[in-house]
C-alpha cells in the first residue's frame, strides 16, 4: 500500500486533492501518492499519471491533460505538465 506522507501542514490540501482524482479516475485514495514538484515554481504538489494511464486508456501526458481539464477543486489550481498533474 502506498501512503502519502505528511508534508508541514499541507495533509488537509493533499488529502483534499487525493479525493478529488481518486473519484475523477475511480482508483482507491490508497493508490494515490502525490510528490513534491522538482521545480518549487510548479506547484506544492504533483501527480505522476504513470500509474494511472493504462486503467484509463490513456497516455501519461493525456491523463494529465484529461485530469486538469476535468478535475474542479475549490480553490485548487492544476495544471499538466507532461505526464504530471501539478497543484
Amino acid at each position: 500500500m502506498t501512503t502519502t506522507p505528511p508534508l508541514h501542514g499541507l495533509d488537509t490540501f493533499a488529502l483534499t486533492i487525493r479525493q478529488a482524482v481518486s473519484s475523477a479516475i475511480d482508483v482507491e485514495i490508497d493508490l494515490i501518492s502525490l510528490e513534491r514538484p522538482r521545480q518549487e515554481s510548479l506547484g506544492e504538489f504533483a501527480l505522476p499519471c504513470f500509474r494511472f494511464a493504462k486503467q484509463a486508456k490513456l497516455a501519461p501526458p493525456a491523463l494529465a491533460s484529461k485530469l486538469a481539464d476535468e478535475l474542479a477543486i475549490e480553490n485548487v489550481s492544476c495544471e499538466a505538465v507532461g505526464p504530471f498533474l501539478n497543484f
